[in-house]
């Protein structure tokens, strides 16, 4: 969980004046530059580890180190499994989606962009210097790490905003004459990038985090499901799932830092998909052989400045996933007093939220207010109907009910209100209208996902919702091996690739006649909500001509029915694509940088 501390430190020796020792450092007595940069940097196998170190640091940024909506835009806020609760986003309203929105797009573009550079700057080291490696096969190991970067960078890139630079080389200076390839063209050179990549990278590794052989063949199972290429999809994802790239498999027992508790508080009976989520499951070095990639939180490196994921600058106590898709509240203590005596509707603290402790505001007690985001009703309830005991869908993982601090069904305590109105009605008492539950007397919440939380924390207990971040889970190379299938049209094979994920979750088995392109996104929302890049996938699914994104969005997504004037989701069949900035456009002045249509 530590990369990132190994890069700080060395950033640390410069800013107190140790002298970082370079290409050119031949004597002590030489006078030597004590700057760190291109030159005096990437010149030993340790100056390579400490920049590759950097490139998970972005990754964590990216997926973790900005609030909310930043971060869930690769996964998917705005289209058909969740969207943002403040209406004015841009993917809730889509009509805020231009090319001169100022944050969000091109806080990815931006980004991406640097990631791809630094991976090219040290593929550029390792290929043109006279670096002397300590160990066999350390230099392309080093350079399949970068390599698989520079892959993942264009692969995120061309998702994101369709035809994208192919850029290889590293730019140290403005460079004003990109020309955008087709998506096509990138996919090939993403191919090849993972390719090396599976072929050079270790099986395993002792540091949590760092790139195998799997990730890479997984990635490439994607890239060339986007070519067309099904036999070589199926041929990678099969060497992640026979053992040929290690000891991967999914998690169908108990395992872990809780494995020892059979129900979680309310009685449920728990699972080895609830395991997957809890405090400390998360790395394959740690047991859970389901891991293929984490990205690292690190709140101890970043509580203390000193970086790591998280929302840095507020230095919050706990993964910030978990108060994005906490249950947003909204509710009132309503007393009201007749005749002298206090009747109290709900009852003091009458909303039990966690580990058993009551709250009666509309925070709890690790300080998290409300959410950023809210679960569509194609994931809350669509895709669980008639899927029999899945435990995915089941209260374990999606709590729907609310309770009071006795134990009671919030909904229960509800009823007895309105009952008790009702009553007062009928006997003719002078004060009923007092007894009548108003909408400002209620609670509003949607189910809480349990993915992203934790029931150890409140204020005798405070555990922090420390969990690292699945970006590679074996279960979705089943699913890409099924949609490879899927593309022969070998519906056979594909129904037995996702019943080896149903299986675990102890859902029916599809039938090889249920397997479609809609089947596989559903089952992908079921297994993989919230963790997969589900922009990625549903826009490389998309073309001008068959646009899935947009057509998911109309048919799933969050139509905010409190805004009728503004027609959410009102996605237009152009925006299965994100925008390009307008500042990329008008900064490339040495050549034509097209406009994605529409926008």
């Amino acid at each position: 969980m530590k990369i990132i501390k190994y890069l700080t430190k060395a950033i640390a020796c410069v800013f107190l004046g140790i002298g970082v020792i370079g290409c050119n450092d031949n004597t002590f007595l030489e006078e030597s530059s004590y700057t760190l940069n291109t030159q005096t940097f990437y010149c030993t196998p340790n100056d390579l580890t400490l920049a590759i170190n950097y490139l998970h640091a972005q990754i964590q940024y990216l997926m973790m180190g900005q609030a909310g909506q930043h971060n869930s835009m690769m996964t998917g806020i705005g289209l058909d499994t969740f969207t943002s609760t403040d209406a004015n986003f841009i993917t809730s309203n889509y009509t805020s989606l231009t090319p001169s929105e100022p944050g969000y797009v091109r806080h990815w573009y931006d980004n991406l962009s640097k990631l791809l550079n630094n991976a090219n700057m040290i593929i550029d080291a390792i290929d043109n210097r006279d670096i002397t490696y300590t160990v066999t096969g350390q230099k392309e190991q080093l350079r399949a790490e970068a390599i698989f970067f520079r892959g993942f960078a264009l692969r995120c890139l061309t998702g994101m905003f369709g035809d994208t630079p192919i850029v290889l080389t590293p730019t140290s200076e403005a460079k004003v004459d990109y020309v955008r390839s087709p998506r096509d063209s990138v996919w090939m050179q993403c191919k090849k990038d993972f390719e090396y990549a599976a072929e050079n990278l270790p099986i395993t590794t002792e540091k949590p985090g760092r790139i195998v052989k799997a990730a890479a063949d997984h990635m490439l199972a994607e890239i060339c499901i986007s070519l067309k290429d099904y036999n070589g999809a199926i041929a990678a994802a099969t060497k992640v799932i026979d053992g040929t790239d290690g000891d991967y498999h999914l998690m169908t027992q108990r395992f872990g830092t809780r494995a020892s508790e059979t129900v979680d508080r309310y009685g449920h009976p728990l699972n080895s998909y609830w395991d997957l989520f809890r405090i400390g499951n998360q790395n394959y070095q740690d047991g859970n052989n389901e891991a293929i990639w984490v990205c690292q939180y690190d709140y101890e490196n970043q509580i203390n400045g000193t970086g790591g994921g998280g929302i840095t600058w507020s230095k919050m106590p706990y993964n910030g996933t978990e108060r994005y898709f906490l249950s947003n509240l909204r509710y009132q203590t309503k007393a009201i007093t007749v005749n002298g005596t206090k009747i109290d509707f709900w009852g003091t603290g009458a909303y039990q939220y966690l580990n058993g402790a009551s709250a009666i505001a509309t925070t709890d007690s690790a300080g998290n207010s409300g959410t950023v985001v809210r679960p569509t009703n194609y994931f809350l309830y669509t895709i669980w109907k008639n899927f029999g005991d899945d435990v995915r869908g089941s209260e374990v993982m999606i709590q729907r009910n609310a309770y009071q601090s006795g134990g009671k069904l919030w909904k229960v305590a509800i009823a007895e209100a309105q009952k008790r109105y009702k009553d007062a009605v009928a006997s003719g008492d002078e004060n009923a209208s007092l007894y009548k539950i108003l909408p400002a007397d209620t609670m509003g919440i949607f189910p809480r996902i349990w993915k992203f939380s934790t029931d150890k924390h409140n204020e005798e207990n405070p555990v922090r919702y420390d969990v690292d971040w699945y970006m590679i889970r074996m279960s979705e190379t089943y699913l890409l091996r099924a949609e490879a299938y899927l593309g022969k049209g070998d519906t056979e094979n594909a129904a037995k690739d996702i019943n080896v994920v149903r299986s675990r979750a102890n859902a029916t088995a599809c039938l090889a006649s249920d397997v479609t392109i809609d089947y596989i996104l559903d089952e992908r929302a079921r297994e993989l909500y919230g963790e997969e890049d589900r922009y990625v996938t549903l826009s490389r699914l998309s073309s001008t001509d068959n646009p899935v994104l947009v057509q998911r969005v109309k048919k799933y997504g969050w139509d905010w029915p409190q805004y009728p004037d503004r027609n959410c989701p009102n996605i237009k069949n152009y925006m299965w694509v994100y925008p390009i900035p307008a500042i990329v456009i008008s900064a490339n002045t040495g050549a034509t940088f097209t406009q994605n249509d529409g926008y």
